[in-house]
């Protein structure tokens, strides 16, 4: 049986083409992209998986761009996959966003939804 595995597309839509886009060495199965749609506007696309083996590469991306902006937007619409370290990733981008002033916005696809939605019952039945 073969399996090939597909390079997703780079997003164009909304605001124009990204201005860096790429595959991780560490993490193939994830990709992401920053567009500027203003100077102080940051839009991350990402697509793939986010699992325990490329949350941390976001993190280190979407932090990379904060300080440059005042609008961080993350959109996780094309996540095929999100885990539960990729929940707590979004966790500590959005303290980490609330600490340097930066409003962050997420715009969560069916899995990222889904699996926000699980973690965040397991919290509130933990604490």
């Amino acid at each position: 049986m073969t399996h090939f595995q597909l390079e997703p597309i780079p997003s164009t839509r909304a605001f124009g083409k990204p201005t860096a886009a790429r595959s991780s060495a560490f993490c193939p199965r994830i990709e992401i992209s920053t567009q500027w749609p203003n100077f102080d506007v940051a839009l991350i696309t990402v697509e793939g998986e986010v699992d325990a083996a490329g949350h941390a590469e976001l993190l280190d991306h979407a932090l990379s761009k904060a300080p440059l902006c005042r609008l961080l937007i993350l959109d996780l619409e094309r996540v095929s996959f999100l885990s539960c370290s990729g929940y707590d990733m979004l966790r500590t981008l959005e303290r980490r966003c609330a600490m340097a002033d930066v409003e962050l916005s997420v715009l969560y696809g069916a899995s990222a939804r889904r699996m926000v939605e699980v973690c965040e019952r397991a919290h509130r039945k933990a604490s």
